[in-house]
């Protein structure tokens, strides 16, 4: 009974927390946007339901108004992220939005209630949406203001529950949860780091592996065909590579592979996308760049190759098959099976030699 009400409750809020959220972004980037969307909606409830309690309870209309003014402005922005989903935008946005509404909440309510304590969400918002050194940064500056005002109000607002003792208990408190968020949110972003690149880095040449490339590709395919743009690919095969581990074995066959990576790292733009496809086969994606520049930076590799040492070995020779994406070709899948047979044709008529799916 239990098991089913908490996944009945997590089908229900899955779409509101993962709106706007791209599953193909990094890990890192996809836990920032849920964040957001929590805060999103969390602050929604929160300015609602104090809009109203300040409208037909407290009548302190002013700060209703803030509240629904304040409503209104992450409804827009929920919305605005699921449609643009533009993560730094908005959360630029909504940083300076609540940094302004507990700056003139602070103004108009002083500590009524002890509503200055909602004050420590704006760190914890903003080291976890930016970086945290970033959101540390922001976090001090507003605190800078905030604290500056709040010490005028300890002499000057003659309120019993405001007072110099009030103020440093709020300003430690605050401090100490800043830095300790700080800390735990820069703790998890190394983490968080290295666990993308386990999760998208072939472990022995360091290059994409295959589930980082299919992202790529399919990013790339969806700008071409939505803008227009070129994109080219080409598939890279090491020729005779299983004689060689035959030969010499697995030990020099990962040498060859480590330095071959290494070498069209060296010999390919920074715009473009290096990976390993599988086995002794890499695959390098290029953006926005013809079949006829994609045959010249091949070339270049095949040229370099040629007067590469790897040691044990004399030479390496490869066999390369290219495409380019037009109307022709519809699906990221024919596209690779286009590369797929430029690269076969190559293979057949005699290895170490360029083919160009025309």
């Amino acid at each position: 009974m239990i098991s089913r009400i908490k996944t009945n409750i997590k089908s229900f809020l899955h779409p509101f927390l993962f709106s706007g959220v791209k599953y193909d972004s990094g890990y890192n980037t996809h836990r920032k946007a849920v964040m957001l969307n929590a805060f999103l909606l969390l602050g929604m409830l929160v300015f609602l339901i104090f809009a109203f309690f300040h409208i037909f309870i407290s009548n302190k209309f002013f700060i209703a108004f803030i509240d629904l003014f304040s409503f209104n402005i992450l409804f827009y922005l929920y919305h605005d992220f699921e449609k643009n989903h533009n993560l730094k935008r908005v959360s630029t946005i909504v940083i300076l939005l609540l940094s302004m509404f507990m700056l003139t909440f602070a103004f108009y309510n002083h500590n009524n209630s002890f509503g200055l304590i909602w004050s420590i969400f704006i760190p914890m918002f903003a080291i976890s949406q930016f970086k945290p050194k970033t959101g540390l940064l922001i976090s001090l500056i507003f605190y800078t203001f905030f604290f500056s005002y709040l010490l005028y109000g300890a002499f000057y607002w003659n309120e019993p529950s405001w007072d110099l003792t009030s103020l440093l208990r709020l300003f430690f408190a605050s401090m100490l949860l800043t830095f300790l968020y700080f800390a735990i949110e820069r703790s998890f972003a190394n983490v968080s780091k290295e666990l993308e690149k386990l999760t998208n880095t072939d472990a022995l040449t360091t290059l994409f592996n295959r589930r980082k490339i299919d992202i790529i590709i399919e990013e790339n395919f969806h700008k071409y065909q939505r803008y227009g743009t070129e994109l080219s690919i080409a598939l890279i095969d090491i020729d005779d590579f299983k004689l060689i581990n035959d030969t010499y074995g697995h030990d020099v066959g990962d040498m060859i592979l480590q330095k071959f990576a290494k070498l069209l790292q060296a010999n390919t733009r920074k715009t473009d996308y290096i990976g390993r496809w599988g086995g002794e086969e890499f695959i390098i994606i290029m953006p926005e760049t013809s079949l006829e520049h994609a045959e010249l930076n091949m070339q270049k590799i095949m040229r370099m190759l040629a007067v590469h040492s790897f040691d044990v070995l004399e030479s390496v020779k490869c066999s390369i098959g290219i495409v380019q994406a037009d109307l022709k070709i519809q699906t990221i899948n024919e596209l690779f099976k286009c590369a797929d047979n430029a690269l076969y044709y190559s293979k057949r008529n005699g290895k170490n030699q360029i083919t160009s799916h025309s």
